[in-house]
């Protein structure tokens, strides 16, 4: 077996592996983001550190999920899931009844997660697209809310 393969195997099985000493497996809806990424890759997926991400997002105490493309190759490209958008970013919450529901699946140059007016927030760098801009005019921020089931939708600001 070629090492750059087994350095893929070995990479992809550490993200996929349930972690040790009692903390949460990867709930079935980030294994499947993964293992769709990897199959558009044709199974030359490779990830490095900042990839994969477990932070809580919604203030339940449980650990939600962020898969940030930035740090992934899709064969020898590094750029497959980037754009002049940004990177892929996918986001997954935690439920009240312990499933993950996804919070975010597209590009941006960068997501970050904080308590705005006692709240739970994502606020998200995007496209000038996004906000009745063109990219040229610079990226714009989306700040959300979280309701209990979902972040609330965006609103610009600029």
């Amino acid at each position: 077996m070629h090492s750059l393969s087994r350095i893929t195997i070995i990479g992809l099985l550490a993200v996929l592996a349930p972690r040790a000493y009692g903390q949460d497996a990867i709930p079935a809806p980030v294994r499947a983001a993964i293992e769709e990424s990897r199959k558009q890759c044709d199974g030359k997926f490779t990830t490095g550190r900042g990839f994969l991400t477990r932070r809580d997002i919604n203030g339940d105490g449980v650990a939600d999920f962020i898969l940030n493309y930035e740090h992934t190759k899709c064969g020898e490209f590094s750029t497959l899931f980037c754009g002049t958008g940004g990177c892929t970013i996918q986001v997954f919450a935690s439920l009240p009844d312990g499933r993950y529901v996804t919070v975010m699946d597209q590009n941006a140059y960068e997501v970050r997660f904080q308590r705005l007016r006692g709240r739970p927030a994502m606020i998200q760098s995007l496209h000038g697209v996004h906000c009745g801009r063109a990219g040229a005019d610079g990226p714009c921020r989306s700040v959300t809310y979280w309701n209990g089931f979902q972040f609330s939708p965006a609103v610009p600001i600029r």
